[in-house]
């Protein structure tokens, strides 16, 4: 039997030899994990925001340091 989750779960790949993913629609939502898999070891992740899909943005703090 499939466990049936109260949420969503967008698959995000970022493709071999690229930088960045596609981008995914959060809304409302919260994001409560990310999986990677245990063989990456090619960087820091860092994220991408936008409020208009349009104009992406660095993720920062209120310190305005970059969220990993």
């Amino acid at each position: 039997m499939t466990a049936q989750f109260p949420y969503s779960l967008p698959q995000v790949i970022i493709p071999a030899g690229q930088a960045v993913s596609n981008a995914v629609l959060i809304g409302s939502g919260v994001i409560v994990g990310i999986i990677i898999p245990a063989a990456w070891t090619a960087a820091q992740l860092t994220f991408l925001v936008s409020l208009d899909g349009v104009n992406y943005y660095e993720m920062v703090d209120s310190t305005g340091t970059n969220v990993v």
